[in-house]
């Protein structure tokens, strides 16, 4: 996943709660991906098509471009301020451009999210995303939901060139979301994923 556990098992908690997928041991063939992980199932899919049946793509990057600009000004500049300065507004401040709900237990994202950055900095697909003919390759059943005020890139752009690359693939785009969308958002994309499951005969 593209950020750390406890965040993205808040993000998907309805589905963990309902018993119908395990936490720790993928439901294979069945991917599920957000932000960089979603990115890392494309990656997948360029390799080894036939290792996915079905998948789908939360806030996915590798779609198109990173838009450099809006990261640079609400992600990297606030982010630093917090590392020269940590305190709660310069955490606000660092998270208010990627998260719709920005609270104290996602503090934790910036140093954990830097120290990735330093680390490992290219993204899969690049920054300017996967080519065409790799997207091409994730065949499977996808659906794909953006953030409409994703921070990152825009999420209707992202969601068209989704609909364009990919060869069976369903998209819907949160409304008024950030990059993490808010409890109540990610209830309702919740249900579009059991849902986009349930038409597919996936479960």
């Amino acid at each position: 996943m593209g950020a750390p556990a406890p965040f993205i098992l808040r993000m998907l908690e309805p589905l963990v709660l309902s018993q119908r997928f395990r936490i720790y041991v993928p439901d294979l063939p069945y991917q599920g991906g957000v932000s960089l992980g979603a990115a890392v199932i494309i990656d997948l899919a360029a390799v080894a098509p036939e290792a996915i049946r079905g998948a789908v793509l939360l806030v996915p990057g590798g779609l198109i471009p990173v838009s450099l600009t809006s990261f640079l000004l609400r992600i990297v500049l606030p982010s630093l301020l917090y590392l020269l300065l940590p305190c709660s507004f310069t955490a606000r401040l660092a998270l208010s451009g990627m998260c719709d709900e920005p609270v104290p237990a996602d503090w934790e994202l910036i140093p954990l999210t830097w120290k990735h950055v330093v680390r490992r900095p290219e993204l899969p697909g690049g920054h300017g995303g996967f080519p065409p003919d790799d997207l091409a390759r994730l065949a499977a059943p996808t659906f794909v939901i953006c953030a409409e005020r994703d921070v990152f890139w825009p999420g209707k752009a992202a969601a068209a060139a989704a609909a364009a690359a990919l060869p069976d693939c369903q998209t819907a785009v949160i409304p008024d979301a950030r990059h993490l969308p808010s409890r109540r958002k990610m209830e309702e994309a919740n249900r579009w994923i059991l849902d986009f499951f349930l038409e597919r005969g996936l479960l």
